[in-house]
């Protein structure tokens, strides 16, 4: 067998550990040098030296296409390359040798914002409170422009008592610098005193829900639902129908990687 490993890729890890690591991933092989199919893959090793000293380290991976190294030197130039084997212990030519630095990877940040007009009132334990004004990069999440927000002093749980609005036939874009990773994404919209609606939220381009209204004192609620951040920014539009639309909070929390 002489299988080719195609698209070799590098990415620096982003789990919580004591060392500087490297995650690595690669597209399975598909067909054996001579074009014919591969049917008996039984796994990839994977292969990484110091430039300096040239001692190659095999490490087998099993069937995975994704692979973390870790105990790694931190800011040490490392050379990495893979290649597959067959159930008969055939071993491929190496990929395209690739070269990557390690880092220690810093924890993803638990983001909490409260969306309450810029008042005296209370802001929720734990949140920082967005009050509608532009984006600002020292600050790190705002609005395209400045919108409104209202608190109705009308729930015991603040961070259901105030609101951001997107008018009818309006759209509000917001942005939060955010590191790449993955997140759980909870969120409320909803007004304690009036009907509202239909209300409507897409996150980086997906819509969360259907556009629907809400009664006094109704929310519609989003609770973990699973977000992949790979650009350093979440974007939410809020608005687009032709009713109001709140948004009340929104928690991030990120998740572990494996």
């Amino acid at each position: 067998m002489r299988a080719t490993v195609a698209g070799f890729l590098l990415c620096l890890g982003m789990a919580v550990s004591q060392a500087a690591e490297i995650t690595t991933s690669w597209t399975p092989p598909t067909t054996n040098s001579d074009g014919s199919a591969l049917t008996d893959l039984s796994g990839y090793t994977l292969y990484y030296w110091l430039p300096r000293t040239g001692a190659m380290r095999a490490v087998p991976v099993g069937l995975q296409s994704r692979y973390t190294l870790t105990g790694l030197l931190e800011g040490q130039q490392y050379i990495l390359t893979i290649s597959a084997r067959d159930r008969g212990n055939n071993e491929s030519a190496y990929a395209l040798p690739l070269v990557a630095t390690a880092r220690t990877p810093r924890a993803l940040p638990t983001v909490r914002i409260n969306f309450q007009p810029d008042d005296t009132g209370p802001v929720p334990g734990g949140y920082a409170k967005d009050t509608g004004v532009p984006y600002a990069a020292a600050r790190g999440y705002g609005w395209t422009r400045q919108v409104s927000s209202r608190r109705r002093a009308k729930h015991a749980d603040v961070r259901l008592d105030t609101f951001t609005i997107a008018w009818a036939n309006a759209t509000e874009t917001w942005r939060l610098d955010l590191p790449n990773g993955r997140y759980l994404l909870s969120l409320a919209c909803g007004d304690p005193a009036y009907a509202q609606g239909p209300h409507r939220v897409v996150v980086e381009g997906q819509p969360l829900f259907t556009p629907a209204t809400t009664a006094k004192n109704q929310y519609i609620t989003i609770t973990d639902r699973l977000l992949s951040i790979t650009h350093g920014t979440l974007e939410v539009v809020l608005g687009g129908t032709n009713g109001v639309s709140l948004l009340n909070y929104l928690l991030l929390i990120p998740v572990a990687e494996e």
